[in-house]
C-alpha cells in the first residue's frame, strides 16, 4: 500500500506536473483544474492532476509558431525549422 494522499498542496501538484506554482495558479484560473479550499490551504485531488495528464497529450502538427512579439511565422516542415 503506498501513502498517496488523495489531495495535493498547490506546491505538491507542482512537483508531481513537474511544473511551478505559477502555472498550477494559471491552470486554476483558466478552469483547466479544479482546486478545494480547507482551512486556508488549496488543495487539488489527485485525481484532477491524472486526467489533466490524460488530455494533455496532443500531437504535434507544423502551423504557424508564434513569437514573443506575437506575430506568426509559418513552419517549414520539410526543413524542420522556421523560415
Amino acid at each position: 500500500m503506498t501513502n498517496e494522499f488523495p489531495v495535493l498542496s498547490i506546491k505538491e501538484a507542482a512537483e508531481y506536473l513537474r511544473s511551478s506554482r505559477g502555472q498550477i495558479y494559471a491552470l486554476l484560473r483558466r478552469g483547466e483544474l479544479d482546486a478545494v479550499k480547507v482551512g486556508g490551504r488549496t488543495l487539488i485531488h489527485r485525481t484532477d492532476l491524472q486526467r489533466l495528464i490524460g488530455t494533455a497529450g496532443k500531437p504535434f502538427v507544423a502551423g504557424i509558431a508564434r513569437n514573443p512579439a506575437g506575430r506568426g511565422r509559418r513552419a517549414d516542415p520539410d526543413l524542420g525549422i522556421f523560415g
